[in-house]
């Protein structure tokens, strides 16, 4: 009889945890650099500092630190969507030094880049099968600027473009 009750309360405390662990892995943050470029700083992210494998959105309406994020810790996050609507247009830089940033869910990026596209700049690695929603205006290439990923040591600062 009291190993019973003993295991009720034990699934009693187990079931609350395991739903808000689940909860916390399709968790979304939303990055605006509100208060620099840091992801390790709090206060960068709504409504919560993203927890592994959450789901990242860069703000359509950032500060100018909100145009660049500095990954500095290693990471693995699920999607990656520009803009609450995957249609951001302005510039965004990322920036992993020493530190990978492993995507595992694939990114949605709809809007047409009017500057400079986003461009990701160290270690990234794309995980697992997973989707990329990369779209904006059609025709010109300079109407839309793309993606464009770099090596950690490539200091070339020239944006790549053509028809």
């Amino acid at each position: 009889m009291t190993s019973t009750r003993a295991y009720q309360q034990s699934l009693a405390l187990l079931l609350p945890v395991t739903c808000l662990l689940a909860a916390s892995a399709n968790a979304q943050s939303i990055w605006t650099g509100a208060t620099n470029t840091n992801w390790s700083t709090v206060t960068n992210w709504v409504p919560v500092f993203p927890a592994e494998g959450a789901n990242i959105v860069i703000a359509d309406d950032t500060t100018s630190s909100g145009n660049a994020l500095n990954v500095d810790a290693s990471h693995t996050i699920g999607s990656l969507t520009f803009g609450s609507t995957g249609t951001r247009t302005t510039a965004f830089n990322a920036q992993t030094n020493a530190f990978v940033l492993t995507l595992a869910g694939g990114i949605v990026a709809n809007g047409n880049f009017t500057a400079v596209g986003p461009t990701f700049r160290g270690n990234f690695i794309a995980s697992a099968n997973q989707t990329w929603t990369v779209a904006g205006a059609t025709g010109v290439f300079s109407d839309d600027r793309g993606f464009v990923f770099r090596g950690p040591n490539d200091s070339v600062a020239s944006v790549p473009s053509g028809t």
